[in-house]
């Protein structure tokens, strides 16, 4: 989307399915990844509970972006948000009753 009013645009996509097993959970391991983006590179990971979908998001002012910049950054989106709907469909697949934890997964850095 495109927030002109304010020079910011935002890319989300989803991510994967909320799962029906293990929901506190999942929200947990969301809430504690988002923690100072400590396991997202930036991004922001969310909920879209009409649909069911885990969400990754970012937003980026593209008042001075260069066409190199856009293009670093919608890659950069696109190998995070690969990273994070492996971990989600993981954590979906994952025996009922088990917990993921944060050492289950390293953060994706770039």
């Amino acid at each position: 989307g495109l927030y002109e009013s304010r020079n910011m645009m935002l890319l989300q996509t989803p991510i994967g399915t909320i799962p029906k097993h293990n929901t506190i959970n999942f929200f947990k391991y969301l809430l504690m990844s988002n923690n100072l983006f400590s396991s997202t590179s930036g991004a922001t990971l969310g909920i879209d509970e009409v649909n069911n979908l885990a969400t990754l998001q970012v937003s980026w002012s593209f008042e001075k972006l260069s066409y190199s910049e856009f293009t670093m950054l919608i890659q950069n989106f696109l190998t995070i948000a690969s990273s994070w709907a492996e971990k989600i469909y993981y954590f979906s697949h994952k025996e009922k009753g088990n917990s993921l934890t944060m050492q289950d997964h390293t953060a994706l850095k770039i």
